[in-house]
């Protein structure tokens, strides 16, 4: 029942994909400090919160009652973690990265 309210599973996918941002903007600071580059000048972790929440918001709101559904809406706020993981990747050595 729970994980069928509306505002539950919007507030689910919001704080997944803000704890994402979080560890992406944070990586990203540390290897800036290391001698990397960040590929988009433009990045912005505000701008990324912005897009990220309000299709969240939209999709959440859009999308129909059911398990299914919810679940589309978590994968889909998990996309967020693929900054921190690819920033991961370059500071641990695995992925190659910009340097100064």
């Amino acid at each position: 029942m729970l994980l069928e309210s509306k505002i539950f599973r919007i507030s689910l996918a919001e704080l997944n994909a803000l704890a994402a941002i979080s560890l992406d903007y944070l990586t990203t600071q540390i290897g800036l400090a290391r001698g990397f580059l960040e590929t988009h000048a433009a990045y912005s972790p505000l701008n990324a919160t912005t897009i990220f929440s309000c299709c969240i918001l939209f999709l959440g709101l859009l999308l129909p009652r059911g398990r299914g559904w919810t679940w589309s809406l978590l994968l889909f706020s998990c996309l967020s973690w693929l900054g921190a993981l690819n920033n991961i990747l370059v500071l641990t050595g695995i992925f190659p990265g910009l340097w100064l």
